[in-house]
């Protein structure tokens, strides 16, 4: 497996590993266990990104008895289509309280615009944090960090901040 997912709520064990496959024409997930109608156990790929006349878009198998796909097109989430958004905000990062869920403190940062929240995340990812991503109402996100991370956390979003 090329790595294993694990349940982020805090409330199951559950744990699935991946194996990404990929050529010039796709790239294919396969979560041990799950699979598709036409395949054989431990073989199917319910997850394939493809090119498919000029649309890059996304495959995803969600019920294994249906032969059938959804297709998800990624074209409006090309860079070049982004519109005209709002400047960041970055709020100073209060330490909150013990989360009920999760046992670490946490800092906090808002940001205005889903273009902006998904270059955040992005840059999380990127640096493998773990990080809470809330949607609140009039196009903010709330993005939380443990502690330890906060100026990770800090830096990313004001590199968004700039970047707009």
């Amino acid at each position: 497996p090329l790595c294993t997912l694990r349940d982020k709520s805090g409330d199951s064990e559950m744990a699935v590993p991946l194996t990404v496959t990929a050529n010039s024409d796709w790239l294919a997930i396969r979560p041990h266990g799950y699979g598709e109608q036409e395949a054989v156990d431990g073989y199917g790929e319910p997850i394939l990104m493809e090119v498919w006349e000029g649309e890059l878009r996304l495959l995803v198998g969600t019920d294994i008895n249906d032969s059938d796909k959804s297709v998800i097109s990624l074209e409006g989430a090309r860079e070049d289509r982004r519109r005209e958004s709002r400047p960041v905000e970055v709020t100073p990062p209060p330490l909150l309280p013990e989360h009920r869920e999760h046992p670490w403190r946490s800092v906090v940062v808002q940001v205005m615009g889903s273009g902006r929240a998904g270059a955040l995340a992005l840059q999380l990812i990127t640096h493998s944090l773990w990080f809470r991503c809330t949607p609140l109402p009039k196009d903010v996100f709330e993005f939380a960090v443990k502690v330890e991370h906060a100026d990770r956390l800090m830096a990313a979003a004001m590199s968004c901040s700039r970047a707009g």
